[in-house]
C-alpha cells in the first residue's frame, strides 16, 4: 500500500454505543442498498473496503488483508487503497467480473457535524466502463439488453462510451446466434424466474456478466415512459419502434439501468436505431468461430483472423465499425451495391484515398470524447483534440464533393455545422494546455477579466500587493496604511491606532 497518510478518522470510528460504530452504521446503510457490490467506501485519503468485500479486495487485487474493531463482538475484515489509485484498482476489480460501486464524501469534512455524508457517484460494472484504462480502443463495449415478448425476444444494445443504441426483435432460436455476434461485456436482464436467457449464458458464455433487474421496469408502460423522458419527447412513434414491443420493453429497461449507474443524464445517446435481422446475412456461432471472423480458433491473440487482415482503419471509430459489419453482413443487392460502389471509387482514386487517410489520421476518438464530457471527465486536452477533428472535416468534404454516391454524400451530411463550436474552443482554451485544470494556464488571456487579473495577481504577487496598497492609501488618505498577512487572517490592511 502507498505511503500515502491516511486522514484521521477516529471522530468516524467512535462507536456511540456497543453494538456498531457511526461509520459502520453508515456503511452498512449504504452497502444494503447496493448488496450486488464491491463497495469502494471513501475515508479522507483513502478508499476502505470491510468484511467479504475486503475479502474479495485481498485476493483480487492483492492488498493487505486486516481488521478492526467498530464496536461489534468481532473485529471486521478491513483492506484500502489510496483515492489515486482509484482507476487502476477499480480496473482490476471489474475486469475480475466484479461490479463496484465507489462511494465519495458529499460534504467537507472540516464543515461536518458529526460523520461525513457519503453516498454512491457511480456503479461500474463490466458494460458501463467508458474509461480508456477498462475498454479496448477499437472494439465496443457492449451491454446487451434481452427481455422476452410473447413468441419473441426484445433486444437493446449499447455502448455507453460511444452513445450507440439501437433495438431489435429476435426469435428465440436466434438467440444465442445474436449473443455471439453483439459479443457483450454485460447482459441485462429482468428479475424473474425461468429467464430464457439465463441457461443460455450459464451454459455458453460464462465469461459474460449476468445482471437481474427489477421485473416492473421491464413492462410496456414504464419503459415507454422512460424512452419518452430521455428524447424529450410527447410519444414514441416517431422512433420508427412500431413492432418492437419487446424492444422497446428492453430499451426503456435498459435506460433505466443504465442512468442509475452512472447517475447522469446520458445525453450523449442522441438516437435510438431499430435495427432488423432480416437485413443481414445469418452467421451462427459455429461460422464466426470456424471462419475465425474476430478470434483465433487455437489462441487467444486476434492475429490471423479476417478482422485481423482487412482492419486498415485510420480512426478508432472506423476500426469498430469494420467489426460491426463484420459480424452483421449485409443481404439487401441494393445495399450491398451502394457499399460497393463506394469501394470502387476508392479503389480507382488514389489521390483521393490517400489525402483522405493522411486527414482521417488527424481524426480523434471523437465518439468516445463526446462521452467523456457528457461524463464530466474530459480535459482541455480532449477538448483540442475535438477542435483539431473538427477542424479536418471541411477539408475531408472538398476531397468527397460531386462523387453522386449516395452512400458517400451521406456521410459527408454529418460533417457540417461544427464552426462556431471550433472557434468558441479556439478562441478560450490555449492550443497547448496541461492535462490536469490544477496545473492552470488553460484559459487563454482576454477571455475573462476577472481570471486575468487572478492570473496576474498568482505571477506577479508582490506587485499587486503594492499596488492594492497603494489604491487603498489613495482611497483612505491614510498614507501609513499597509497591507498585512498571516496564516490565522490571511491578508488585511493595517492602520495605526490614530487612524
Amino acid at each position: 500500500m502507498d505511503q500515502t497518510t491516511r486522514t484521521d478518522v477516529n471522530a468516524e470510528t467512535a462507536p456511540a454505543r456497543n453494538d456498531a460504530t457511526p461509520l459502520m452504521r453508515q456503511y452498512n446503510d449504504i452497502k444494503s442498498r447496493n448488496p450486488d457490490t464491491v463497495l469502494l467506501y471513501r475515508m479522507g485519503d483513502f478508499y476502505e473496503l470491510f468484511n467479504e468485500d475486503a475479502k474479495i479486495a485481498s485476493k483480487v487485487l492483492g492488498l493487505t488483508l486486516t481488521s478492526r474493531n467498530h464496536g461489534g463482538a468481532e473485529n471486521t475484515p478491513l483492506a484500502g487503497f489510496p483515492y489515486h489509485a482509484l482507476e487502476r484498482y477499480a480496473n482490476r476489480l471489474v475486469k475480475a467480473g466484479y461490479k463496484i460501486a465507489i462511494c465519495e464524501q458529499t460534504e467537507d469534512p472540516k464543515q461536518a457535524k458529526g460523520i461525513v455524508k457519503r453516498d454512491i457517484v457511480e456503479v461500474i460494472t463490466a458494460g458501463t466502463a467508458t474509461e480508456d484504462s477498462y475498454i479496448e480502443e477499437k472494439t465496443n463495449n457492449f451491454i446487451v439488453c434481452f427481455h422476452p415478448q410473447n413468441d419473441s425476444i426484445g433486444v437493446a444494445v449499447c455502448d455507453l462510451s460511444t452513445g450507440l443504441f439501437q433495438v431489435e426483435e429476435i426469435s428465440a432460436d436466434d438467440l444465442e446466434r445474436e449473443i455471439v455476434r453483439i459479443d457483450p461485456s454485460e447482459i441485462l436482464i429482468a428479475d424473474m424466474e425461468n429467464h430464457p436467457v439465463h441457461s443460455i449464458v450459464s451454459d455458453s458464455f460464462r465469461s459474460v456478466v449476468l445482471s437481474r433487474y427489477d421485473t416492473w421496469k421491464f413492462s410496456f408502460e414504464n419503459a415507454t415512459a422512460a424512452i419518452r423522458d430521455h428524447f424529450r419527447i410527447i410519444s414514441i412513434q416517431g422512433l420508427g419502434l412500431e413492432g418492437y414491443t419487446g424492444g422497446v420493453c428492453a430499451a426503456g429497461a435498459l435506460l433505466l439501468y443504465l442512468k442509475e449507474q452512472k447517475k447522469n443524464d446520458l445525453q450523449h445517446i442522441s438516437s435510438i436505431v431499430p435495427r432488423s435481422l432480416s437485413e443481414y446475412a445469418e452467421l451462427d456461432p459455429s461460422t464466426i468461430r470456424n471462419l475465425e471472423l474476430l478470434r483465433p480458433m487455437q489462441s487467444e491473440d486476434t492475429g490471423g483472423t479476417l478482422i485481423s487482415t482487412i482492419d486498415k482503419t485510420s480512426t478508432s471509430m472506423g476500426a469498430r465499425l469494420l467489426k460491426r459489419w463484420i459480424t452483421h453482413p449485409l443481404r439487401s443487392i441494393a445495399a450491398i451495391t451502394e457499399r460497393l460502389n463506394a469501394v470502387e471509387f476508392f479503389k480507382k482514386d488514389v489521390f483521393v484515398r490517400s489525402e483522405l487517410e493522411l486527414h482521417l489520421k488527424r481524426v480523434a476518438d471523437i465518439e468516445r470524447l463526446i462521452s467523456r464530457i457528457t461524463f464530466e471527465r474530459a480535459n482541455a486536452r480532449d477538448l483540442i483534440a475535438l477542435k483539431n477533428s473538427f477542424t479536418v472535416f471541411p477539408k475531408i468534404v472538398k476531397h468527397l464533393s460531386g462523387t453522386n454516391l449516395s452512400l458517400i454524400d451521406q456521410c459527408t451530411s454529418a460533417l457540417y455545422g461544427f464552426e462556431s463550436l471550433v472557434s468558441k474552443i479556439e478562441s478560450t482554451i490555449v492550443e497547448n494546455p496541461p492535462l490536469s485544470i490544477r496545473e492552470g494556464g488553460i484559459i487563454k488571456a482576454g477571455v475573462s477579466a476577472d481570471l486575468d487579473e487572478i492570473k496576474d495577481a498568482s505571477v506577479n504577487g508582490k506587485q499587486w500587493i503594492a499596488k492594492l496598497q497603494e489604491t487603498e492609501r489613495e482611497k483612505t488618505g491614510i498614507s501609513s496604511l499597509k497591507v498585512g498577512f498571516n496564516r490565522v487572517f490571511g491578508y488585511y490592511l493595517e492602520v495605526s491606532k490614530s487612524n
